[in-house]
């Protein structure tokens, strides 16, 4: 199985997070795009732990943007 988060319709995921609330699991991080770990530009989600994902999709239901599908 495999977790995709699309991070052109995920445009404020450190505001947002409704995934990282809804997940169980904790299958999800919120970490910087660059590098630059003390002033990043961008935040975005990925799911880091797909191996704990229990296939419940509450992640792909609570994304208002669409951004998440579930291969």
């Amino acid at each position: 199985m495999d977790i995709a988060v699309d991070h052109t319709k995920c445009l404020h995921p450190e505001t947002c997070g409704r995934c990282l609330k809804v997940c169980s699991p904790q299958v999800f991080a919120l970490h910087p795009e660059e590098e630059n770990t003390i002033h990043p530009q961008r935040w975005v989600i990925d799911p880091i732990w797909v191996g704990f994902c229990i296939q419940c999709k509450l992640c792909v239901e609570e994304c208002p943007e669409q951004a998440i599908t579930l291969v």
